[in-house]
């Protein structure tokens, strides 16, 4: 593999990473404003109904919020199957990944 090759996929990994940690500190951000937890506080297997707040009429809240902050539409089947934080950032970067 020459070395430009190489420099590349360095440069495209770094990319990736950088927009994971991206959308980790929105998706924790929205998490933080809507309910009142703290990105420390926050794992990303915490499920809904286990945080202050993230009930059904939470979980509503939180797909409008994803939706402004992010700029997409999230399909329903996706809004459901989020039930831990950690969904919720796959599905987000999923989304991301998609919008140009």
């Amino acid at each position: 593999m020459d070395e430009a090759c190489h420099g590349e996929r360095l440069w495209l990994k770094m990319r990736l990473m950088n927009d994971a940690s991206l959308i980790d500190d929105k998706v924790n951000a929205v998490f933080q404003r809507l309910f009142d937890v703290s990105p420390p506080d926050l794992d990303d297997q915490d499920r809904r109904g286990e945080l202050p707040r993230w009930d059904s009429l939470g979980h509503l809240e939180l797909v409008a919020a994803l939706e402004k902050e992010f700029a997409v539409k999230i399909p329903l089947e996706k809004a459901i199957m989020m039930e831990t934080v950690g969904e919720v950032k796959r599905t987000m970067a999923e989304l991301d990944s998609k919008t140009p």
